[in-house]
C-alpha cells in the first residue's frame, strides 16, 4: 500500500539528500520531484545532467543513465516503506532507445508494479525534459527493503 503522504515523503527525502548528502551521487544528480500520483503509483523526477557526464560520442554515458534510474528507483522504494531502512537494488534492466544529451535535464518516470513486505518491483522510463514525448530509456528494477533495527 502506498503511503497517503507519499509526496511529502519524497520531498523530505530529496531535501535530506541535498542537505546531508553533500558531494554524494544523489546530491550531484540534483533530483527534484516533478509530480506524484500515489493513486496510480507513478512518480516523475527531474535530474540535472552536466557536461562531465558525457562519453566520447558526446552523449550521456550509459552508466550515468543507469545511475539516474537507479537513484530514482531507490528513492521511490525508500519512500514507499514506513520506518527506517535501506533499499538496495536487487536487479535493474535497461533498454537504450536513444541517447540523452548532457547539459539538459532528464525526466525519470517511476511506476510501481508490485510490492510485498520487502520486495518492490518498479518500471522506469527516461525522457529529455525538452522532449518529454520521446522515450530515451525504458527498464525495470527490483529493490529490497531492509528495516533498520
Amino acid at each position: 500500500m502506498i503511503p497517503q503522504n507519499m509526496k511529502t515523503r519524497l520531498e523530505r527525502r530529496l531535501e535530506t539528500i541535498a542537505t546531508q548528502g553533500k558531494d554524494t551521487i544523489g546530491d550531484l544528480l540534483q533530483l527534484q520531484l516533478e509530480s506524484c500520483d500515489a493513486e496510480k503509483g507513478e512518480f516523475l523526477i527531474r535530474g540535472k545532467t552536466a557536461p562531465w557526464m558525457r562519453n566520447l560520442a558526446g552523449t550521456l554515458h550509459g552508466g550515468m543513465c543507469a545511475t539516474f534510474v537507479d537513484q530514482c528507483l531507490g528513492l521511490v522504494a525508500y519512500c514507499l516503506k514506513e520506518g527506517q531502512g535501506v533499499t538496495p537494488t536487487l536487479d535493474m534492466t535497461l533498454h537504450y532507445h536513444r541517447p540523452p544529451m548532457p547539459g539538459e535535464d532528464v525526466l525519470i518516470r517511476i511506476r510501481l508494479v508490485s510490492m510485498t513486505k520487502s520486495i518492490i518491483h518498479m518500471g522506469a522510463e527516461v525522457y529529455m525534459a525538452s522532449n518529454p514525448g520521446r522515450i530515451c530509456i525504458s527498464g525495470s528494477g527490483t529493490s529490497y527493503f531492509k528495516e533498520r533495527k
